[in-house]
């Protein structure tokens, strides 16, 4: 815990980013992240959307299916983004109100975490959605109370 006049050492301050990010992201169960290319900003990364088409087919005993599943992908291609935001303060500043950092801190977090949800639900948009239903051709017997 830092004390009035202590100043933050550089890898407390990104990891209390990190985590507020972290914190704030509740769609991040439904994204990845590549932390991997994370000082690579303008690099491009292809993803592949994979599609597994195929029949079911029930089966004699020893019998062989008569068809095969197969896979195709579509590649799409995507430009690394890094994002950052920064704030100045001095010691002094600190020294007068020890939650000035706090308060900028998490005020940059929130800048950025509501710039990254903007962005992945504009990606989201973009999802064609589709859904089959086969529904029974029979007639269902009537329930008499």
């Amino acid at each position: 815990m830092a004390t009035i006049g202590t100043g933050y050492d550089n890898k407390v301050l990104e990891n209390k980013m990190t985590d507020l990010v972290n914190t704030k992201l509740d769609v991040r169960g439904l994204m990845t992240i590549d932390t991997s290319l994370a000082d690579s900003a303008g690099l491009k990364k292809v993803v592949n959307k994979y599609t597994y088409s195929g029949k079911v087919e029930k089966l004699a005993k020893g019998a062989k299916n008569t068809t095969k599943g197969n896979v195709t992908f579509t590649p799409k291609e995507y430009t690394i983004n890094r994002y950052q935001q920064t704030f100045e303060y001095n010691d002094m500043d600190i020294m007068q109100d020890p939650y000035l950092l706090d308060v900028a801190t998490e005020g940059a977090a929130t800048l950025m975490t509501n710039q990254v949800k903007e962005e992945y639900f504009e990606e989201l948009k973009k999802i064609e959605l589709h859904q089959f239903i086969q529904t029974s051709q029979k007639r269902l017997p009537k329930v008499e109370n």
